[in-house]
């Protein structure tokens, strides 16, 4: 089998991905495995043993006759795939794949679209984990479930340019704490991570890298902190292979509901996830090797609402506080090994 995994677009999910692509490849070790991923997060994916291709997509380049990119229609067809698993619901996607010629398209029925697949999957989405949710869509194909979780492959070289760059001597230990996600209501308030990284240095001396996305730039840190030794501001300041690497590199990752916590599990390094108006059994931290502690409060809400405004002032992710945090960090940095 010659197999185009047509991927989506958000980093998080991309690395759900990668349990899929792992299982296929050792369920059909002499397939031809490629995956149609999008710039940044096709980042990702590279130096993947279980991967023979990333084709890259731009979602934003013009396009030609009904939305598709022929050329690139051409480039895949060239390639001779004899089935599609079709991640991504996007029309033009399944459009693109159905002028690329593949026989077998598999995917969810949707609206509109189902008439360009000839495989169907019953959907779970939402009552399953999205990891397994993507994994589903190998049924037609009979793929074996590994029991293992999620990978991301870093070369020694980019850690150690990552470490040259942003790492000095006196920082050895750290914590990773990424402060951004990709809406309000997930994010865990500014002064607790502050109030977190202050108590944790002067508890256990371990250090904490600030990261997050361009769009936090604009979040004052300094303004509420003051000048600390204890924190290192690289909020928008790295790539996203960088940030991966200083997670690797870190004691433990604490964050909300975003791609960095992910990326932690992928890379066996302790997390703490805080939670809010989204559902941990379905965007949760996925069958972690290293030690793992979800934190949710019951407030009373229905959770998850997936309302990215909330008229009670987000009380379900500013329930948990700091000293939660701690808690469960003192479990984590108590721990040998």
């Amino acid at each position: 089998m010659k197999i185009l995994i047509v991927n989506v677009n958000w980093i998080g999910d991309v690395l759900f991905s990668t349990f899929l692509i792992r299982c296929l490849k050792k369920s059909h070790p002499q397939s031809y495995i490629a995956t149609l991923s999008s710039g940044l997060t096709a980042q990702l994916l590279e130096n993947n043993p279980y991967l023979d291709e990333i084709i890259d997509f731009d979602p934003f380049k013009e396009r030609g006759y009904l939305g598709v990119d022929i050329s690139l229609a051409k480039k895949i067809k060239r390639f001779g795939f004899t089935h599609s698993l079709h991640l991504h619901r996007s029309f033009s996607r399944r459009l693109l794949v159905y002028f690329a010629g593949i026989e077998h398209r598999i995917g969810y029925p949707e609206k509109y679209s189902s008439i360009l697949l000839t495989d169907f999957v019953a959907s779970q989405r939402d009552k399953i984990h999205r990891a397994e949710y993507y994994f589903n869509l190998s049924e037609p194909v009979k793929v074996q479930d590994d029991g293992e979780g999620l990978d991301l492959f870093l070369q020694d070289s980019e850690v150690g340019r990552t470490k040259a760059k942003f790492i000095s001597s006196d920082t050895d230990r750290f914590v990773v704490m990424h402060v951004g996600a990709n809406w309000q209501a997930k994010k865990w308030p500014l002064e607790y991570f502050f109030e977190t990284a202050k108590i944790l240095y002067e508890k256990y001396e371990i250090k904490t890298i600030l990261t997050g996305s361009k769009q936090d730039e604009n979040l004052s840190f300094k303004n509420i902190t003051g000048p600390v030794n204890y924190i290192k501001y690289l909020v928008g300041k790295t790539g996203l292979k960088e940030l991966a690497s200083l997670i690797s590199l870190s004691r433990l990752c604490i964050a909300s509901d975003t791609a960095p916590l992910h990326i932690a599990v992928a890379l066996k390094i302790p997390v703490i996830a805080v939670f809010g108006p989204t559902s941990e059994a379905v965007t949760g931290p996925f069958r972690p090797a290293a030690k793992t502690i979800v934190l949710k409060e019951d407030v009373g809400c229905t959770i998850p609402c997936y309302k990215p405004v909330c008229p009670f002032d987000y009380k379900c992710i500013n329930s948990i506080k700091p000293q939660h945090v701690l808690e469960a960090a003192g479990d984590i940095l108590s721990c040998k090994g």
